[in-house]
């Protein structure tokens, strides 16, 4: 006989799976976006795209999409698997201030069978940022490499400040905590 703990733990675990099918870090893509994602407004984040089983890669154009309320684009370089690639980065046809189109090539001709970033992209969050998250697109601007539409997520968080009600507060608390201990004095030197 099957116990209701072994029937319980059995169904929940088919449910996880099944949610996990849907989910779309498991789509099966070799691509992800890792690297530095959080920081203040005025801080400097790094977004690192990163293939894990590159196939003859020999040259790519990559589009990066970004929001420019959030982000300002300072420097891209290459990843680790780009090492000896030349590396060009320009704005796309459009001149859009939003994206830019980066491109890879080699001449010592196709890289295959190794896995690491392909590129590293470093950009301020601007000092006007607002607080929250903000999508950065990777995707292949051509067919020489195809990279799916990948997206690493920045946070923009604020600096810990201290409510304007805090600092008299603490006053008020420490002046107490010192008058409390006046008192205990003068009440001991008069017990004696």
């Amino acid at each position: 006989m099957i116990s209701c703990r072994r029937l319980r733990w059995g169904w929940l675990g088919g449910f996880i799976a099944l949610l996990a099918s849907f989910s779309p870090g498991v789509s099966g893509s070799p691509f992800q976006v890792g690297g530095v994602l959080a920081g203040s407004p005025g801080e400097t984040v790094m977004l690192e795209l990163a293939d894990e089983g590159v196939v003859d890669l020999e040259a790519a154009t990559v589009r990066i999409a970004f929001d420019p309320l959030f982000l300002s684009l300072t420097s891209v370089s290459n990843g680790d698997v780009t090492a000896g690639f030349s590396l060009t980065v320009g704005p796309p046809s459009g001149g859009s201030p939003t994206e830019v189109l980066i491109s890879l090539s080699s001449l010592l001709g196709p890289v295959t069978g190794i896995s690491g970033s392909l590129l590293v992209a470093h950009f301020d969050i601007r000092a006007s940022a607002p607080l929250g998250q903000t999508p950065v697109l990777f995707q292949s601007a051509d067919t020489d490499y195809d990279i799916p539409a990948t997206f690493g997520t920045v946070t923009v968080a604020g600096a810990a400040v201290p409510e304007a009600g805090s600092a008299p507060l603490l006053a008020l608390g420490l002046t107490c905590l010192i008058a409390a201990s006046g008192r205990r004095r003068a009440a001991t030197g008069r017990a004696s």
